[in-house]
């Protein structure tokens, strides 16, 4: 361990001649330029030896220190022991708690624990050379790109069997509402890190399910912990949100999901269903509402009937039944209906509105009718009166 902290101390002046890339170009391509080249941390801060000795035998000798390729425990202790030197992190702003995070996954438990050296370590996520930082859009750990690096194990079969582990998560995750958020850009969109976090990973308990995913919709979280699903979850009868929603597949607060989840506890309960039934009713109902009037507008824009205020209108009743989809979670069909009912009133008011200008416009039209008729015949007297003077020339 000594060993460790000696070798991580070292900073090679940038004058200091390297002979290792005579042999590894490649590798110092990559590190060219990486976090680890512009602080100065050389390949013998890692990996031992003398850089500066022009044969490979003097470079790799023992009392150099050479160590060569570091195993999984040497690898996590290394970087592990630097990032957690708060003089040397503190410049770059990074956190030193990493290690002790990692000892407390079950990455780490495997590792430090177990001696199973087959788990995720810090170059399975980071890489080990060119590393970049989770902001840079090329780095592994970067948030686009987490689901694929986690996935590398836990799409693995036959290394999550060994573990007693499905192999299903990195293909569930890929069809979920979170994934297709993250698609079309947006990094904020959950995706591993965010639920089991990053070193120290690890599964949401039972009991903390809610508490994960109260992280983000917390408006839902406060509406669940008020429905009478919320005293089960403490009793332990019910896993709460992803019994609805599932865990890795996410799917959104559709009325869908009553349909095909509320039977898997309940059965065929009338006074629960009934209720279900009112729910999914009413946000059906209004949803098709909804499609109707955003056709509706859009013909209106096509033939420039269409107005800002009309837009207005349509934004209130689509964040009303945002909201009504959200109260969901409260299992309170009262609630649901009046909320649903407000954005039904305003769609109602846009369809008169449309209705009143279309009825406008046909008026317009009509109106134009006796000028246009009269034009006609104006140019139809006139016509008549040019033929009889060149009749008489």
């Amino acid at each position: 361990m000594a060993l460790f902290f000696a070798l991580c101390a070292q900073t090679p002046a940038a004058t200091t001649p390297n002979s290792c890339v005579a042999c590894h170009a490649e590798i110092a391509k990559l590190e060219a330029g990486r976090a680890h080249a512009q602080a100065e941390i050389g390949c013998v801060a890692c990996h031992g030896g003398d850089s500066a000795q022009a044969e490979k035998d003097a470079a790799h000798a023992a009392s150099a220190g050479f160590s060569g390729k570091l195993g999984a425990l040497a690898t996590v202790e290394l970087c592990g022991n630097c990032h957690a030197d708060v003089a040397r992190m503190n410049p770059y702003g990074l956190p030193t708690d990493q290690l002790a995070q990692y000892r407390t996954s079950r990455h780490g438990q495997g590792l430090f624990t177990d001696h199973d050296e087959s788990g995720a370590i810090c170059s399975s996520c980071h890489g080990a050379h060119g590393i970049l930082g989770p902001k840079s859009s090329e780095s592994p750990v970067h948030p686009t790109h987490v689901a694929q690096t986690c996935g590398k194990c836990h799409g693995d079969e036959s290394l999550m069997t060994a573990h007693g582990l499905a192999a299903t998560a990195p293909a569930a995750y890929a069809k979920s509402v979170h994934a297709q958020v993250l698609a079309k850009g947006d990094d904020s969109a959950p995706q591993c890190a965010t639920c089991h976090g990053s070193h120290g990973a690890i599964p949401p308990g039972f009991g903390s399910v809610a508490a994960v995913c109260g992280k983000c919709h917390m408006r839902e979280k406060e509406l669940f912990q008020k429905s009478p699903h919320a005293p089960l979850v403490e009793t332990g009868d019910f896993p709460g949100c992803i019994v609805c929603h599932s865990n890795h597949a996410i799917q959104p607060a559709e009325p869908r999901i009553f349909e095909s989840v509320c039977g898997l506890c309940h059965g065929g309960t009338p006074e629960v269903l009934a209720k279900r039934d009112r729910i999914a009713g009413a946000l059906n109902s209004s949803n098709e509402l909804l499609a109707a009037r955003e056709a509706e507008l859009q013909a209106a824009a096509q033939h420039g009937l269409a107005s800002d205020e009309d837009e207005l209108f349509l934004d209130e009743a689509r964040t009303g039944l945002k909201s009504a989809r959200v109260l969901q979670h409260s299992l309170d069909p009262a609630r649901v209906e009046e909320v649903t009912g407000e954005a039904r009133g305003q769609l109602e008011a846009l369809r008169l509105r449309l209705q009143k200008e279309r009825d406008a416009q046909r008026w317009k039209r009509l109106a134009l009718l006796p000028v246009v008729a009269f034009l006609i015949l104006m140019s139809l007297g006139a016509w008549v009166r040019f033929r009889r003077l060149h009749s008489h020339a």
